[in-house]
């Protein structure tokens, strides 16, 4: 289980790193974020997990939401201020 949570902190790093990388290009004021959670390992879809973004600078919570049965999300009109995810 460790070994699951792990793997599915890393693969929303790099989410987060795509998303952080192309925000400065945007020229819209908010953009929409999506994705499909997967386990590392197995490559499985993960249901159900929740997704947050927070602000780097002191952690406040910006957005959120929830995977669906088959790991989609989508997060819409997120702003563009620079963000972590959880």
């Amino acid at each position: 289980m460790r070994e699951r949570i792990s793997s599915l902190r890393i693969l929303l790093l790099v989410i987060a790193s795509l998303f952080l990388s192309n925000s400065g290009l945007a020229q819209k004021s908010s953009v929409s974020v999506s994705g499909t959670i997967k386990d590392k390992v197995s490559n499985e879809t993960l249901p159900f997990v929740n997704i947050v973004l927070k602000k780097s600078t002191d952690s406040s919570f910006v957005s959120g939401t929830i995977a669906n049965d088959i790991g989609l999300f989508t997060i819409a009109d997120a702003n563009q201020v620079t963000t972590s995810w959880k």
